[in-house]
């Protein structure tokens, strides 16, 4: 059952990402000369392109009434992520200070510089906690006269196309104890004849008085996506996905991982429809030990927009199949 909450989530999440797109746009709050001259650190770090994907994550770990999902839930450390102007409940703002140098160049205007390197350092404190934010972003554009062409982006340094993979630190301090996430992530899309995902890397780790609790690792392998021309900026609001996708979720304190794979075949999705309209998106998580089947798996077929078929595979061998 716990597999099955699992498969449940992420398949609502990750179609929802494909229906919604990751495409660039202004940033709320940002400021500067980003899209005309030069990227400002805030204005990466609100943009689109920054948060490509944290959307991803939080989609999967939406769903609703499942409150077995074992992904955890982030939102409450990513603040700064989403914007570098953020308050807490009690009027508290984030004080930050850092540094931008590399070539910042945006002559296409989609917040991706040249080859941009940004180093943070931002501070909180309410009445009740404590809490900082540390740490180092490379980016380059692919082709900077190109708002639709590949970029990369990592957590680190990047060094003839390798990722340092240098963590990312949040840090709270509070009376009830002290917490810290770790977070990496390694993003390498080219535009090839389709959109390549050369490296799709991100991870978390919490700890909690400086004791490992959770991670959270995703990995692609062979994603790629084949977009439609239709006209505008976005990338991935037209066309068709293949690939898969793995999500390990580690629980240090049980020494236990439970692993689950996405697997996209010809996914179509568009606009218009609204998520996908053909194709197939399969994800498969390994069962407990003793199970029936070594397997739980749900797979979805579309065969029009908003009509096809799932099938549902139990970690008791207990099996469905649904139309819709």
């Amino acid at each position: 059952m716990k597999s099955l909450f699992l498969i449940s989530g992420l398949s609502l999440g990750l179609l929802t990402f494909m229906a919604c797109g990751t495409g660039s746009k202004k940033p709320e709050g940002g400021t500067g000369n980003g899209g005309v001259n030069k990227v400002t650190a805030e204005e990466f770090v609100n943009s689109d392109k920054m948060n490509t994907t944290d959307r991803i994550y939080s989609v999967m770990t939406f769903s609703p009434g499942m409150v077995s999902n074992p992904l955890p839930s982030m939102n409450m450390f990513m603040g700064p992520m989403g914007t570098l102007s953020a308050k807490s409940m009690d009027g508290s703002r984030w004080t930050c200070s850092g540094n931008s140098s590399g070539n910042l160049e945006d002559k296409d205007g989609d917040y991706i510089p040249v080859d941009g390197l940004f180093e943070f350092d931002c501070n909180m404190t309410s009445s009740q906690w404590n809490a900082s934010w540390q740490g180092t972003i490379n980016v380059k554009d692919d082709d900077d006269n190109d708002k639709k062409s590949g970029w990369d982006s990592c957590t680190g340094t990047i060094n003839n196309d390798t990722c340092s993979r240098e963590p990312i630190v949040m840090t709270v301090q509070s009376s009830m104890g002290n917490f810290r996430l770790d977070r990496i992530f390694d993003f390498d899309l080219d535009k090839q004849a389709v959109y390549v995902f050369n490296t799709f890397f991100y991870q978390w780790k919490g700890y909690e008085n400086d004791v490992p609790q959770i991670s959270v690792t995703v990995n692609g392998d062979g994603l790629s996506f084949d977009e439609e021309d239709d006209g505008d900026d976005e990338i991935f609001d037209n066309g068709t996905w293949n690939g898969s996708v793995s999500v390990t979720v580690t629980d240090h304190q049980k020494s236990k991982s439970e692993t689950c794979n996405v697997n996209l075949n010809n996914l179509h999705v568009s606009e218009t429809c609204g998520g996908a309209d053909s194709g197939t998106f399969e994800i498969t998580c390994d069962c407990p030990q003793g199970s029936a089947v070594t397997q739980s798996v749900l797979r979805l077929s579309f065969t029009g927009c908003g009509s096809g078929s799932v099938y549902i595979q139990n970690c008791d061998g207990s099996t469905q199949n649904i139309s819709f």
